[in-house]
């Protein structure tokens, strides 16, 4: 099946059993609840900055800073918790209708979580090995004088 290309994969289809279908609408309630959480938090997160943002204008310090940052966070964690939140929706959809199209949109947007997922892994890890590297490099020089 790896060698497969995507022409003879679509060529292909599959039909999912009952216990499959358990299976998927088990999974949609625990998404649906990480989802849920997910959003919960970014509000936090909205609040936490705004507090600091106010915080900032009666003379404390870093609260713009802050604020800057955590509005880049909650941009970058709201993606893959929206893709999170339709797959639930789509496939909750998907399984009462047995739509197969929106179960293929549901699928699409699970595709598009873990993707995006693994993409902020690979950022995070080369992240890391710079830290490393530079770390080394200055601990290097540092012993040179």
């Amino acid at each position: 099946m790896e060698n497969q290309t995507n022409t003879e994969i679509a060529k292909e289809s599959i039909e999912i059993e009952r216990e499959g279908l358990m299976h998927l609408f088990e999974t949609r309630k625990w998404t649906m609840f990480l989802s849920v959480l997910g959003f919960i938090c970014i509000g936090l997160m909205m609040i936490a900055a705004l507090v600091m943002l106010t915080l900032s204008s009666k003379g404390f310090g870093f609260g713009i800073a802050f604020f800057i940052m955590m509005s880049i966070f909650i941009v970058i964690y709201f993606f893959p918790i929206y893709y999170l939140f339709k797959f639930s929706e789509l496939s909750k959809i998907a399984l009462s209708t047995k739509d197969n199209s929106q179960l293929t949109n549901a699928l699409m947007y699970l595709k598009k979580h873990y993707q995006y997922m693994g993409i902020l892994a690979i950022i995070g890890l080369s992240f890391y090995l710079l830290m490393f590297i530079f770390a080394g490099v200055a601990g290097t020089m540092s012993s040179l004088f």
